[in-house]
């Protein structure tokens, strides 16, 4: 009985390690064919979804095995440039990182950890990318921010050559797909709720550590109790 009330209290404790850190900031744009006027200039960008500024500080991208440390502040709704090798890649915009790693096209797996060793966002495409064209250099688009970036339907090619590199995500190519349940995407890249939830909206990861934390709490007190009734008899 002791060992199961332990065991409830472990998973309570370690519940926000696993679940409350998703999705504030997110994987939003990857150039990983490069730009029409090199294969090389390859990018990647991020997007804080809140509306407070967040530090980077001892964050970093994991691009398979190869880890990149950010820095700087990441405003709010606003958008985070990594660059290959250079500031020069992406014309009027300058980059928050300058990495050297080159994107694998034919995949990779990219995961973005904040200053706990926690997953913020995480990305599976070893065994393709989601999306982009390497002849027309358009980028792969992530469509809905608050939607699973694991999703391949939650990508689409760049409407725009080159992308949009720490500007608003394109109309893209999957305009028609991009409703999901309970929320619609923009090019802003925004989410407007449905009416009738507008006022209760919480982060995904808040609600689910709420509700998992009410579970281990009523699983603990039942351990207890049956503990109880154990050592009466």
């Amino acid at each position: 009985m002791k060992i199961s009330l332990k065991i409830s209290i472990i998973i309570f404790l370690l519940l926000p390690v696993f679940i409350f850190a998703k999705g504030e900031i997110i994987i939003n744009e990857i150039a990983w064919m490069g730009q029409k006027d090199s294969y090389s200039h390859e990018w990647i960008e991020f997007y804080n979804t809140t509306d407070k500024a967040m530090s980077l500080k001892n964050w970093k991208l994991k691009i398979s095995k190869t880890e990149i440390p950010l820095k700087g502040i990441l405003e709010a709704n606003s958008y985070y440039l990594m660059e290959r090798n250079s500031d020069s890649i992406v014309d009027n915009q300058k980059a928050d990182v300058i990495f050297k790693k080159a994107f694998n096209n034919k995949g990779e797996i990219i995961v973005l950890i904040n200053e706990q060793g926690q997953e913020i966002d995480k990305i599976d495409c070893s065994l393709g990318w989601f999306s982009g064209d390497n002849k027309t250099k358009q980028t792969m688009e992530r469509i809905n921010p608050l939607s699973n970036g694991n999703d391949k339907a939650n990508w689409q090619n760049s409407e725009n050559e080159n992308g949009t590199p720490k500007e608003k995500n394109s109309a893209g190519t999957k305009k028609e797909e991009a409703k999901s349940e309970g929320t619609i995407p923009n090019a802003n890249n925004t989410v407007t709720a449905k009416k009738e939830n507008q006022d209760s909206q919480l982060p995904i990861s808040t609600k689910t550590y709420f509700v998992a934390g009410i579970i281990a709490i009523f699983s603990a007190g039942s351990v207890l109790k049956i503990k109880k009734s154990y050592n009466k008899q």
